[in-house]
C-alpha cells in the first residue's frame, strides 16, 4: 500500500508541475528563493565537466524538477551519471525520496526529478548557502557558449536552442516561487601541445634485398588531429611517395637497388604550414647478398686456461644483409646457449668449472628462416 502510495503521488506532483497555471503558494524565508548554476571541471573541449544547479532560501522543498533543452553538438549529456545533489543527499534522512531521469540524447532534451518519500509531512529547508539540487555530468564538444537560459514555458516548444525550466512544490502540493540566475558557459579549445615525432622506425633492417617490402611507421603527439606525409630521396631527386593523411605508415619496396633516404612530414589538420616537424632514415636496398661465410672464429687466449680465466671468443663472417650471432657451450655432457641471437659477434667466456670444453658459434642473416646459416666451433680446455 506504501508503495502505491507513494508512486500515486509521484505521478501526481508530475502531473502537476507541468501545469503551467498552478496557483502560487508564498513560501516564508529569510531571504528570496532563488535558483542558480555553477560549473566545476575544465569546460574545455573533450573534457568532462559538471552543472551544478543549485538552490538558495528555500523553505519546505518537497519536490524538484528540471527539463534542460541543451545543444547536443555542443555537450554530451551522460544521463547515467547524473547525480542528486547536496538538498537531497545528505538533508534528507534514511535517503526517503525519489529520482528519475528522463532523456530524448538525439533531440538534446533531459529530464530530471526529484520527490520525498510519503513518510515526510514537510519539505526541506534550504538557507541562504547555495546547495545543490542536481549535478549533472556533461563532456564539452567544440568551443563557444552554452546559455543555460530560464524559461517560464515549455523548453520543448521554445525558440531558443538551449533553455531550462525549474520548478519547485512544497508539501502542499504548492508551486514555490524564486528568481533564477541566467548562465552562460564559456567552452574553450584545449591548449594545443606542439607537434612531436616521437619515433619513426622501420619493421626490417638495412640493408634489405630488392624485391622485400619494409614498412615504416611514424609515431607523433601533440596537436589536435595528426596527419602524415612520406617522401623518398633516392639520390637524385625528392619524390612524395604518400600525401597528407591519417595514415602514419608507409610500405617501401623501390623497383632499383641503391642507397634511399625515407622522410616523414607532420602536421596538425589545421596547420596552414607545409609541414610541423619532420625527420628521414637512411635505408639501402640491394640485389641477392652473397651467401654468409665464417672467415674467423677466435679466442684471444691460447686454450688451456685457469679456472677464473676470461676468455673472449670472436666470429668473423661476411656475406647476407645483417648478420646475427649466436653461441654454444658444450661441457662434454649437454649443450647450452650461452648467448642468443644478436649483432653482437664476441662472447667472453668464464665457465665456473674446470673441464674440457666446446664453444660454437651459429650465424645466419637476419631475413633467413633457418636456425642458422653456417657455424663453427673450437675446443678449449679450462684447468686448476
Amino acid at each position: 500500500m506504501k508503495l502505491k502510495k507513494l508512486t500515486a503521488f509521484i505521478v501526481c506532483f508530475l502531473f502537476l508541475l507541468n501545469i503551467l497555471e498552478l496557483p502560487s503558494f508564498n513560501v516564508k524565508a529569510a531571504g528570496t528563493p532563488k535558483i542558480t548554476y555553477s560549473v566545476s571541471g575544465s569546460v574545455a573541449v573533450g573534457q568532462d565537466f559538471y552543472i551544478n544547479v543549485n538552490a538558495e532560501n528555500v523553505a519546505d522543498l518537497f519536490g524538484a524538477d528540471l527539463t534542460l533543452k541543451y545543444d547536443n553538438t555542443m555537450i554530451q549529456i551522460y544521463n547515467d551519471q547524473v547525480k542528486v545533489g547536496d538538498v537531497f543527499a545528505n538533508m534528507v534522512q534514511g535517503d526517503d525520496y525519489s529520482f528519475g531521469v528522463q532523456d530524448a540524447t538525439a533531440d538534446g532534451l533531459a529530464t530530471f526529478s526529484l520527490l520525498l518519500g510519503d513518510k515526510h509531512k514537510t519539505g526541506i529547508n534550504i538557507d541562504a548557502t547555495p546547495k545543490s539540487l542536481f549535478v549533472i555530468k556533461a563532456k564539452a564538444l567544440k568551443a563557444g557558449n552554452l546559455a543555460l537560459n530560464f524559461v517560464a514555458g515549455d523548453p520543448v516548444v521554445e525558440t531558443e536552442k538551449v533553455n531550462s525550466r525549474v520548478k519547485l512544490a512544497d508539501s502542499g502540493e504548492g508551486v514555490i516561487n524564486f528568481t533564477i540566475e541566467q548562465k552562460s558557459i564559456s567552452i574553450f579549445n584545449a591548449p594545443i601541445e606542439p607537434v612531436q615525432i616521437k619515433s619513426f622506425i622501420a619493421d626490417k633492417v638495412s640493408p634489405q634485398v630488392l624485391g622485400t617490402a619494409t614498412t615504416f611507421t611514424a609515431t607523433a603527439t601533440g596537436g589536435t588531429s595528426l596527419l602524415y606525409q612520406f617522401w623518398v630521396y633516392d639520390g637524385a631527386k625528392w619524390t612524395m611517395v604518400q600525401n597528407y593523411s591519417t595514415k602514419n605508415t608507409f610500405i617501401f619496396n623501390p623497383s632499383a637497388i641503391g642507397n634511399y633516404t625515407v622522410a616523414v612530414y607532420v602536421k596538425d589538420v589545421n596547420s596552414t604550414k607545409a609541414l610541423d616537424v619532420s625527420t628521414s632514415v637512411k635505408f639501402s636496398v640491394i640485389n641477392t647478398p652473397d651467401p654468409v661465410q665464417l672467415k674467423s672464429f677466435i679466442a684471444d687466449k691460447v686454450s688451456p686456461q685457469v679456472l677464473g680465466t676470461a676468455t673472449t671468443f670472436t666470429a668473423t663472417a661476411t656475406g647476407g644483409t645483417s648478420l646475427l650471432y649466436q653461441f654454444w657451450v658444450y661441457d662434454g655432457a649437454k649443450w647450452t646457449m650461452v648467448q642468443n641471437y644478436s649483432t653482437k659477434n664476441t662472447f667472453i667466456f668464464n665457465p665456473s668449472a674446470i673441464g674440457n670444453y666446446t664453444v660454437a658459434v651459429y650465424v645466419k642473416d637476419i631475413n633467413s628462416t633457418k636456425a642458422l646459416d653456417v657455424s663453427t666451433s673450437m675446443k678449449f680446455s679450462v684447468i686448476n
